[in-house]
């Protein structure tokens, strides 16, 4: 008896294709709930600064942390290094070859 692969029917693949779209529907949705909940802290965040009477300083503190950010990204664009080398000298060494080393 050969073994071979059937084709999918025609059915299977409807049934594929309304399981992908429900699946997607199912993102979408959680998408857009996850965008309300984000528009609503969005509010409460400015009906509190609102509230505290600190827009000016509120509005200074934003600037200087996106600045801060602006900067970070500078560094990582030209290949700063965010930390130094901790390892200290690996010369001679390879990945995975623990008591593998060059005598002296």
């Amino acid at each position: 008896m050969a073994n071979f692969k059937k084709k999918p029917t025609v059915k299977e693949l409807a049934d594929l294709a309304m399981q992908h779209n429900k699946q997607i529907t199912e993102i979408g949705n959680a998408v857009n709930q996850a965008f309300s909940t984000l528009r609503q802290l969005d509010a409460i965040v400015g009906m509190y600064v609102e509230f505290k009477h600190d827009g000016p300083k509120f509005n200074k503190f934003i600037e200087e942390k996106q600045e801060e950010m602006r900067k970070l990204d500078d560094a990582k664009a030209n290949g700063e290094a965010d930390k130094p080398n901790l390892q200290g000298d690996t010369e001679g060494e390879s990945s995975g070859s623990k008591g593998i080393r060059e005598k002296e």
